[in-house]
């Protein structure tokens, strides 16, 4: 088997511009990839960064009395009269300044973490965070709560009417 080319078929060294085009294509690919590790690695410390656990608690547990707050208001009737209101009154006087604490350390602890991000990895603060992000757990923190307020409610409700 003959390994020799045929005259006229051999094939002529790549031009400068398309040797150039292939360096440039592999620098910006060893870049994307580069900028893929470091993004991992940030997201990898962001995800370790502790949660409030508090301040999730009191959001949950202040939701839970409201809606049971709200139960109550409605099982005593449209309109109350004389003291039915009481209890609904009472459980909203709790459940409020709960929901209120817990969302005001959810924000100071939101605040903290992405001020101490911004100063360790000099990100430029006109870069939008991505804080305001709800997670399914997130969601369930507010469903569950209301969902056993709801039933938090009713049993108030019975153990008062008994």
């Amino acid at each position: 088997m003959d390994t020799t080319t045929k005259p006229g078929t051999e094939r002529a060294p790549p031009a400068p511009e398309l040797s150039r085009q292939l360096d440039a294509a592999a620098v910006r690919e060893a870049n994307a990839k580069a900028a893929s590790i470091e993004t991992d690695r940030l997201t990898g410390i962001l995800d370790s960064w502790p949660e409030d656990s508090l301040a999730d608690r009191l959001v949950a547990i202040g939701l839970g009395v409201i809606g049971s707050g709200g139960l109550e208001y409605f099982l005593a009737g449209y309109p109350s009269e004389g003291f039915e209101v009481l209890p609904a009154l009472l459980l909203w006087t709790l459940g409020v300044p709960l929901l209120v604490w817990g969302l005001i350390r959810l924000r100071d602890h939101v605040r903290t973490r992405t001020a101490w991000f911004r100063e360790t990895f000099k990100v430029p603060s006109s870069t939008p965070t991505l804080a305001w992000m709800v997670r399914l757990p997130g969601i369930l923190r507010i469903v569950v709560p209301l969902v056993l307020g709801f039933g938090f409610g009713v049993v108030v409700t019975w153990w008062i009417a008994r």
